[in-house]
């Protein structure tokens, strides 16, 4: 209506939808389409979320990130993980990890202290 009239009528801006695909289930760890990057396992609503969701927004490599508090992830905290994990049906992790994947492969796995896990993304 206020278009008619001219009265302070401004044509709504068209914003482009975009995905997200940074998050991912941990079933999604070794099936991803790049030859190189890391998966970042926390939880998004713990104390350290803030520090942790900057990471992938930091790096230049590919950081995907999974939410450790998701039903859908649940099947994967342990208090024994696996580091030497080549499959989704035997990953177990106990706290904040990083894990390098190459090919495929599990190449590097890290847990704990959010220092070592930003300064080992390279």
């Amino acid at each position: 209506m206020n278009k008619s009239r001219k009265l302070n009528y401004k044509e709504p801006e068209k914003i482009e939808a975009t995905i997200q695909y940074k998050e991912i289930l941990s079933s999604q760890v070794f099936k991803q389409k790049e030859n190189e990057y890391y998966v970042l396992f926390y939880d998004f609503e713990g104390n350290d979320a803030a520090y942790y969701n900057e990471i992938p927004k930091n790096s230049k490599k590919t950081v995907y990130t999974i939410n450790m508090r998701d039903p859908f992830n649940k099947g994967i905290e342990s208090d024994n993980a696996n580091k030497n994990v080549q499959r989704f049906e035997d990953l177990k992790v106990k706290e904040a990890t990083l894990i390098k994947i190459q090919n495929g492969k599990n190449v590097f796995y890290y847990e704990g202290k959010l220092l070592y896990i930003k300064d080992n993304i390279k």
